[in-house]
């Protein structure tokens, strides 16, 4: 399974509610999960604490929303997953 979950701090940019308790939520739903999964999330300190049983590998990437071509920023990203 692959999920990409609103980032923590970003809930309020989605027309879907997406509220700080659900982020608790879709932790606790993953838990029992047989399958494996793959989690793609920003990184800070709340993600990392969430989810610190899991592998969790820091990448960077650019961002989509500044700059252009070659001036785009980079941004911390995580994944994480159960294998």
């Amino acid at each position: 399974f692959y999920l990409d979950p609103p980032y923590i701090g970003t809930e309020g940019y989605y027309d879907s509610p997406f509220t700080p308790d659900d982020h608790q939520r879709l932790r606790a739903a993953l838990e029992p999960v047989k399958g494996r999964f793959i989690l793609s999330y920003n990184d800070c300190p709340e993600v990392r604490k969430l989810y610190k049983d899991y592998t969790i590998e820091r990448i960077e990437r650019r961002e989509n929303l500044s700059g252009s071509g070659e001036n785009k920023k980079q941004y911390a990203e995580v994944i994480i997953r159960n294998f």
